[in-house]
């Protein structure tokens, strides 16, 4: 390693071991309890989160681009949740290259299905044990760490 490569502080390593763990840790809960729940995966239950707030749907591209996941993954999941009725698909009106994705009632109700339950688990696993001031400074650092990796 080069001299001028800056090294972790030892707080540093702690604050990224710490988000590592908890980051992971959420993740297999939340998997669980989404497929516990209804079969779903968290890539599956973000992609109805996302439809949910768009009426006229959303361009495949963009979601890729807004669920920080691959095409190839993006478009596998998608599949699952048409075949089950929960989405669909159909050519963009303006551009004919471009796929748009739009929940359907059936996904709609899954969505509301699993929501209480899983904002029930993120409050309890995440936020319960937190002050105020510690999840705005949370918020705060990882938005800015968030942004800075975009």
């Amino acid at each position: 390693m080069n001299d001028m490569t800056p090294q972790l502080t030892s707080e540093e390593f702690a604050c990224y071991v710490a988000l590592v763990a908890s980051s992971t840790l959420l993740e297999r809960a939340i998997e669980k309890n989404l497929h516990d729940q209804a079969e779903l995966t968290l890539v599956q239950f973000e992609i109805l989160m996302r439809l949910a707030d768009e009426p006229d749907g959303v361009r495949m591209a963009d979601l890729a681009e807004k669920l920080i996941v691959s095409r190839s993954g993006l478009s596998y999941q998608v599949t699952q949740l048409e075949k089950a009725g929960h989405l669909t698909r159909e050519k963009h009106d303006a551009d004919e290259r471009g796929i748009v994705a739009r929940i359907t009632p059936s996904g709609e109700a899954l969505r509301q299905q699993v929501l209480p339950g899983h904002h029930a688990l993120v409050h309890e696993s995440m936020f319960a044990d937190l002050t105020p001031e510690e999840l705005a400074a949370i918020t705060s650092g990882l938005s800015r760490v968030a942004d800075a990796l975009r």
